[in-house]
């Protein structure tokens, strides 16, 4: 039902607490269990792998599987987290939570319900905090640039001044600011537009 986490402890907790649930198996990866079993119902993942890949890209993969994934993470960032919920995660759980609610956030999710706190739900659906509101102009100028375009390119592409470009960046940098997302650089443009979905990353393309 869900895959065997590395702590042995928290696994001996589930076949007391949970003896309705087969843990079927541990793997260090996504791709491990993509490649090893097709019929798992519900994943505990944890969002920090020590693999080095993308939450969101995780949880697609799952999902697409057929698999609910149960988040379980330290992680704080309420960026990660809506990536991965919009990736299709069912729920989260953090790890410092007593393992009772971890059992019952893995009953919950196993007949398709979510699983949120009241913290990350209210984080999650107040979207102004995690998402700039950037005017069409601005996402245009925005795609143009990050994806390697110098700014005279960029200008000649939207058929305005330079000068507006630059006002047109000035006021991304300045939205991303706001909301703690900094993007004062090139490269911190860049990786904001493909968190956001306005740039595709290179292996999407």
């Amino acid at each position: 039902m869900t895959t065997r986490s590395r702590f042995g402890g928290l696994v001996n907790f589930f076949d007391r607490e949970m003896p309705e649930v087969v843990v079927a198996v541990a793997v260090a990866s996504v791709q491990q269990l993509l490649e090893h079993r097709d019929d798992i119902d519900v994943v505990l993942l944890d969002v920090e792998l020590r693999d080095g890949s993308a939450p969101e890209s995780n949880v697609a993969a799952l999902a697409a599987l057929g698999a609910r994934v149960l988040l379980y993470t330290q992680v704080t960032s309420t960026v990660v987290i809506q990536r991965c919920v919009k990736a299709g995660a069912a729920g989260i759980v953090g790890k410092e939570e007593d393992p009772h609610v971890l059992v019952q956030a893995i009953r919950e999710v196993a007949i398709g319900e979510p699983w949120l706190n009241a913290e990350w739900a209210a984080a999650l659906t107040n979207d102004t905090t995690l998402m700039p509101n950037l005017s069409p102009r601005e996402a245009e100028a925005l795609q143009l640039y990050a994806t390697g375009l110098p700014m005279k390119n960029v200008a000649t592409a939207m058929g305005v001044a330079m000068d507006t470009v630059s006002t047109h960046l000035k006021h991304v940098r300045e939205k991303y600011a706001r909301i703690g997302r900094d993007a004062r650089t090139k490269s911190e443009l860049y990786v904001r537009a493909v968190e956001d979905g306005i740039v595709q990353p290179p292996a999407a393309r």
